[in-house]
């Protein structure tokens, strides 16, 4: 009998890193014979949305409501509109943040990373809580979990003092909305609509504390004669200085982001923590070279495909530039290289062996 398997897919809609995940995993798992793959989620505002972003997986499968997510999830707390009773005989629950009060089937769930608990500081409480509660039934149900880096493992095995032989390792892959090549006059347009004129080092992320981003500009002072410091990503809590050289370019569109990482000099990545770290697969696919911190997570997905750094060291940030931009022509052979090891097909393939191990009740590592 072909597995049944609900997949929470309310996410989508949010734009974000975990929305992208959940899209390019579930359409990989889609597209596979050996199970059946359901969506649930809701939306209010952007319901419509959420049905575009599934368009290509069968539209009989996909139980989507036009009702505020929040809406759905507290209805879980009282056992209404679950997965096992809005599916007919399903065989596993995939989810992400929340859970239903009351599941008759097995689950699993998703971490990516425990940014919240390593920096608790910049978490928001009610959504430090809200994960708590997860984290808390998983580890009193003994329930499985795939984690997206060895690193991330680690943590849950050290923080939420999770079985080890529950965490499955699962790496994900660049989103294939991401996979964009911009032509020259799109990267003429969007240097020319954020004034960059110099060759320019590149950073995305949010400007918060965990990214490093002061250590970075602090590293790049030793070069801005060189090189413009573009700073791209959602403004965060962390307070940035001004200075001439430094653009703050702010949220970004694909179109935009794609100009950005092909025509820059060196991303740099000094970030403090991470889970797995996907901006270097964007870095990688656009031919740039890159620098990141020693952070686990990025040790790992990084390889020998990147200039490793002293995060806490900004000369040791500035140096390791210097050095990815001399070596770039075998850093970007190494990151073409490397990129090829993360595929959705193959995360499609891992998380069902470990829908099937759960299923069959065992443990897989």
């Amino acid at each position: 009998m072909t597995p049944k398997i609900v997949m929470d897919v309310s996410s989508i809609q949010y734009g974000r890193g975990v929305s992208r995940y959940t899209k390019n995993l579930f359409s990989a798992l889609s597209k596979r014979k050996t199970i059946e793959m359901y969506a649930l989620g809701a939306s209010l505002r952007k319901y419509q949305i959420l049905r575009a972003e599934l368009q290509g997986t069968p539209a009989k499968n996909n139980h989507l409501f036009p009702i505020p997510d929040r809406v759905l999830k507290s209805m879980w707390k009282y056992g209404v509109m679950t997965p096992d009773r809005i599916i007919r005989d399903p065989s596993l629950f995939h989810a992400w943040e929340y859970l239903p009060h009351t599941l008759r089937i097995p689950y699993v769930v998703t971490i990516h990373d425990l940014a919240m608990l390593r920096f608790p500081k910049s978490a928001h409480p009610v959504l430090l809580k809200t994960h708590q509660i997860i984290w808390d039934r998983i580890k009193k149900d003994h329930a499985h979990v795939i984690a997206v880096s060895q690193a991330t493992k680690n943590d849950c095995v050290e923080l939420l003092q999770l079985d080890d032989s529950k965490i499955h390792v699962v790496y994900e892959a660049l989103p294939k909305e991401q996979r964009i090549v911009p032509t020259k006059d799109d990267i003429l347009k969007t240097k020319k609509k954020f004034q960059i004129e110099k060759p320019f080092i590149f950073f995305l992320g949010t400007q918060e504390p965990r990214k490093n981003v002061l250590q970075l500009i602090e590293a790049w002072k030793d070069m801005k004669k060189e090189f413009d410091l573009v700073i791209g990503g959602a403004k965060g809590w962390e307070k940035m200085p001004v200075e001439k050289g430094i653009h703050y370019v702010g949220y970004l569109d694909p179109k935009d982001s794609a100009s950005l990482y092909r025509s820059a000099s060196v991303f740099a990545y000094p970030s403090l923590y991470e889970g797995f770290g996907l901006p270097m697969l964007e870095a990688w696919f656009h031919n740039v070279p890159v620098v990141s911190s020693k952070t686990p997570a990025l040790v790992e997905v990084g390889g020998n495909a990147v200039v490793q750094v002293d995060q806490d060291d900004p000369h040791s940030i500035s140096a390791g530039i210097l050095q990815a931009v001399e070596q770039r022509a075998t850093l970007v052979k190494k990151g073409t290289a490397r990129l090829t090891q993360f595929s959705w097909d193959r995360a499609a393939e891992e998380t069902e062996l470990v829908y099937r191990a759960i299923l069959q009740g065992k443990n897989s590592t």
